[in-house]
């Protein structure tokens, strides 16, 4: 793995253990709030769908350390990313998981939510399920209260697909606001300037689209003759 400047010069060079192994999901952010990076790898082996390590990397522009190793190989993670559910300004850690649960024993997508303390992984969350089955997530504060929502493409009965938001409310998430039902949404994403994209397919074919909240419904845009129109 090389990590890159903003200008594209290597930085650094991390070796993964084992020339098999790819890097299923990542991101980058300040876990301990001290100004310093900190990488988050979700290794597995090439080919899989799923990772079955979690290395958390430290990176203070000079130096690069592991600080974190474990093995989830139990719960078929197929994504990481942090977040800050509770607005309490320490970010939680996400891992999208694909396993059974006690009171649903199927194998579907989870999304469990971990508190990072003192270099360890402290489970906070770990439900069973959301509303509906779900392809994919991410986090954003998308009504601007200091507290990241999580934001699932989720299916409905009839094969369509809707953006559905969730709040925590301590002990759990709760469903809040939702979009219309499209035929696809292929992937979801957080830009750099902090605008959330949904890769929808409507009418016509399938593009990147902005949404955001209006009301108590999630409203998706499309530009049309230099205007911005809901699709």
């Amino acid at each position: 793995m090389l990590i890159l400047s903003s200008g594209g010069e290597v930085l650094k060079h991390y070796p993964l253990a084992g020339k098999k192994q790819n890097i299923i999901s990542s991101c980058i952010d300040d876990l301990n709030n001290d100004g310093y990076d900190n990488i988050l790898l979700l290794v597995g082996d090439k080919g899989s769908e799923f990772g079955d390590r979690l290395i958390i990397l430290s990176f203070d522009g000079a130096d690069i350390k592991e600080v974190y190793h474990q093995s989830f190989q139990v719960l078929n993670p197929w994504k990481v990313q942090t977040c800050d559910i509770d607005g309490d300004g320490q970010k939680e850690i996400s891992l999208g998981v694909h396993k059974e649960a006690q009171f649903h024993p199927v194998m579907a997508k989870r999304p469990f939510i971990y508190e990072w303390q003192q270099g360890m992984l402290v489970p906070k969350w770990r439900g069973s399920r959301l509303s509906r089955p779900f392809t994919d997530y991410t986090f954003s504060d998308m009504d601007e209260s200091g507290s990241d929502e999580l934001i699932a493409i989720e299916i409905l009965q009839n094969g369509e697909k809707v953006l559905h938001a969730y709040k925590w409310k301590g002990f759990g998430f709760e469903g809040i606001w939702e979009s219309s039902s499209y035929a696809d949404i292929e992937g979801i994403k957080i830009a750099e300037e902090g605008k959330i994209y949904a890769f929808i397919q409507g009418k016509g074919p399938a593009k990147w689209y902005a949404f955001n909240l209006k009301g108590e419904k999630i409203e998706i845009y499309r530009k049309t003759g230099g205007k911005i129109n809901e699709l």
